[in-house]
């Protein structure tokens, strides 16, 4: 366990802009030995929208004060663990206008399914509250998009849905479907059936 503490605390200063500067904190804080300060980092990925992340590092920095000796990086190590390109709220609009079609055009739908696909497949915690409309919205474009199918398959182990809910369908398109829209099913099986169990 200590040796995979070390390590991390190598790996993670690389991302801030004075990497000896951070890897000193790093030290200082994990010489403390305060597991509030870490339980609180912990919360904020956990956090899928934006402004409920942004409450809860507030808190947290108001908690510790400015008085902190480690303040500044404390306040950039809790802006490093929020979701700040891309929130749930995001994923929950391209599923509402692919959804409603109200893009135009095909293209834009297929790009904006795209674009769904490349956020799930980086941080699939997002798709976490949206299960109901991307169910509804598989049920109706899983023919058209075989990245929709993906996004299942990506999704799967972050979301919370019955498996009885997509088996149908996915069962439909290992049966019936293009030898790529039956492979994607089957990964969607498989990620859901590991959360099932």
């Amino acid at each position: 366990m200590q040796k995979k503490l070390k390590s991390s605390l190598v790996k993670m200063p690389a991302s801030f802009p004075d990497p000896f500067k951070a890897e000193e904190c790093f030290e200082k804080l994990s010489q403390k030995k305060d597991n509030k300060i870490f339980t609180s980092l912990g919360l904020l990925p956990d956090e899928v929208t934006l402004k409920n992340a942004l409450a809860i590092r507030d808190k947290f920095l108001k908690v510790i004060g400015n008085k902190h000796p480690h303040f500044e990086f404390l306040q950039l190590l809790s802006s490093k663990c929020l979701f700040n390109i891309f929130d749930s709220d995001h994923v929950c609009c391209i599923l509402n206008l692919i959804a409603s079609s109200g893009l135009g055009s095909n293209d834009l739908e297929s790009f904006s399914v795209e674009l769904l696909l490349v956020i799930i497949s980086n941080f699939p915690s997002l798709m976490r509250g949206s299960e109901l409309q991307f169910r509804l919205l598989f049920e109706e474009k899983y023919l058209i998009y075989d990245k929709i199918i993906q996004v299942l398959a990506k999704a799967g182990p972050h979301i919370s849905v019955k498996f009885s809910d997509f088996y149908p369908v996915l069962k439909k398109i290992c049966l019936e479907g293009t030898h790529t829209q039956s492979k994607f099913a089957v990964s969607a099986i498989a990620s859901l059936i590991d959360v099932s169990k």
